[in-house]
């Protein structure tokens, strides 16, 4: 995200816009998980902001072959 396009909301607005598109086009569906990294703190305020609650964490490793 460009600097100058920081603190107008705008992750808040998109997931907001994707969920209501969603439960639009697919009101059936019982549940959304969605993934976030621990460190990214405004995402995370967003999630909870829009009721989503930790249920696990994911670990990902990697190494280099050879």
């Amino acid at each position: 995200m460009r600097r100058e396009d920081r603190g107008h909301r705008l992750g808040l607005r998109v997931k907001l816009e994707n969920l209501r598109m969603l439960q639009r086009h697919s009101p059936e569906t019982p549940r959304i998980y969605t993934y976030n990294a621990a460190s990214n703190a405004h995402m995370l305020a967003v999630n909870t902001r829009l009721g989503f609650r930790p249920t696990g964490r994911l670990g990902e490793l990697q190494k280099k072959a050879g």
